[in-house]
């Protein structure tokens, strides 16, 4: 239930990544080299995302050219993104007055920055597909189309023009990066590990490779691996709220609850804004849940809820924590809040792609209340439907509940197959495994629920002790052995 973070660490890359390198001439309108230069050095640190480090270069740009109308966009999307709103706003206002100076390439650009500061997505697009239609063999181009294609999950697409970018401009380093995930979301993972090598070797001794290569690591399943990079990636740079996001999700996947709760703790410490800061808190929450403390999680929900009722997220992790705990009237509560938004989105012209996560969240809290309620038919319904719109990492989630499911209906033949085809894409996913070995216990083969106790227990080697699970593994391990 964890929102896309890939995805949406993808598409602002794409926006905030405009041109790699100076060749010959100034690409944007300045009367100054040094501004230039300046503006330069701020969209470095932002293709590293560096975003804190990079504001201070735009602002020195501005300062020696009052009149450089992309290093003002650029401070407007910074300040937004930093909670600093109306800078932001004076920033995008300064920028679209020197339209009359500007080209028309940079006024599509600029445009584009606007309409996504202000929360206009439908005239973003529109903008976007202006400047494809103008210049449709620009690295802008070819990085919209990509978002185009990605939202609509058509990643062979998406590849094809982000090799094009690589074709035209070998050292753009960005492009490898998201080659990498988009491999990664077609199944293609050594391809997909490889480009992220590259990556690493075009970028230079950045956080974010490391980053970036951890993640795939851990969404296969290699969390020893994962963890090393995330930490390396940790050490180049310490004040990265998505790195610590990560070092956060991998301890908690395998069962490192109380590492994993200090990780989101430092994650919120160095946010970049207070959504962020909040986006922090619900992972908290979510695992105190997992860990067991399921009133002190509800607790934190409730008063992130008061805060923001309108993310789809907190209204999801606020319905399953309360449905765990047969609260049933939050968590009806909490479908019709995630109605509303999705009627919400429907009506202002929201893109297929925002509303399938709405739709995929409201899912996901549907089966938990039909798995709680025990109505594993209609949890079965519910997972089916939504595997169909699920990406990975998060489909690996909703295929183990389907597994469950299946399960708890007694339908063990397709408990089994759903679960071990869901380790092609995780051979070490800690639910997959225990839930296989339940099957296989309930199908009477020692055998084969010794080999996935084994392996699941090695996975969560190093989990905290209080882990209910992993108590039940060791017990079910010992009566084997002893038999």
């Amino acid at each position: 239930m964890a929102k896309k973070i890939i995805l949406v660490s993808f598409i602002g890359l794409l926006i905030f990544s405009v041109i790699y390198a100076l060749s010959g001439k100034k690409k944007y309108t300045t009367s100054s080299d040094q501004a230039y230069q300046a503006y330069l050095a701020g969209e470095e640190l932002m293709q590293k995302l560096y975003y804190v480090d990079a504001i201070p270069e735009f602002e020195k740009a501005v300062r020696i050219d009052t009149n450089f109308a992309m290093a003002y966009i650029m401070l407007g999307e910074l300040y937004n993104m930093h909670d600093n709103k109306d800078d932001a706003q004076k920033s995008v206002e300064k920028a679209v007055s020197l339209f009359p100076m500007i080209t028309e390439k940079e006024q599509l650009i600029i445009s584009v920055y606007q309409c996504g500061i202000n929360e206009d997505m439908e005239s973003r697009r529109k903008n976007c597909d202006e400047l494809i239609l103008k210049y449709p063999n620009s690295l802008e181009a070819h990085k919209y189309k990509a978002t185009h294609f990605t939202e609509d999950r058509d990643f062979k697409n998406a590849i094809i023009e982000f090799e094009q970018i690589i074709e035209d401009e070998p050292d753009y380093a960005p492009a490898y990066n998201m080659l990498g995930y988009l491999n990664y979301w077609n199944r293609d993972y050594n391809e997909a590990l490889l480009y992220i090598k590259k990556y690493s070797i075009v970028a230079g001794k950045q956080a974010n490779p490391h980053d970036s290569y951890g993640e795939i690591l851990m969404n296969m399943g290699r969390y020893d691996e994962a963890i090393k990079e995330f930490e390396t990636a940790n050490k180049i740079k310490s004040d990265l709220d998505f790195v610590l996001h990560h070092l956060g999700q991998v301890n908690r996947e395998i069962g490192r609850y109380r590492d994993a709760i200090g990780y989101f703790e430092r994650a919120k410490e160095f946010a970049r804004n207070e959504g962020y800061a909040a986006r922090a808190e619900e992972q908290i929450a979510y695992s105190k849940y997992l860990h067991g403390e399921k009133e002190q999680a509800l607790e934190l929900l409730d008063n992130i809820y008061k805060e923001h009722p309108e993310w789809f997220s907190v209204a999801t992790y606020r319905g399953i924590v309360a449905a765990g705990l047969k609260k049933f009237d939050i968590a009806d509560t909490c479908i019709d809040d995630l109605n509303r938004m999705l009627e919400k989105a429907d009506s202002s012209g929201a893109s297929q792609y925002y509303k399938n996560e709405i739709i995929i969240h409201r899912e996901a809290l549907l089966g938990k209340i039909a798995l709680m309620k025990e109505n594993y038919d209609e949890a079965i319904n519910v997972y089916n439907n939504i595997a169909e719109l699920s990406n990975l990492p998060g489909l690996v989630m909703m295929k183990f509940l389907l597994g469950k499911s299946h399960l708890y209906a007694g339908k063990l033949d397709l408990a089994e197959e759903i679960l071990l085809n869901n380790l092609n894409d995780n051979p070490n996913h800690p639910y997959t495994l225990f839930f296989l070995a339940k099957v296989y216990k309930e199908k009477d083969n020692p055998e084969k629920q010794k080999q996935m106790l084994l392996t699941y227990l090695s996975v969560m080697s190093g989990a905290d002790e209080d882990i209910r699970d992993v108590i039940e593994a060791r017990q079910q391990l010992d009566s084997l052995v002893e038999m």
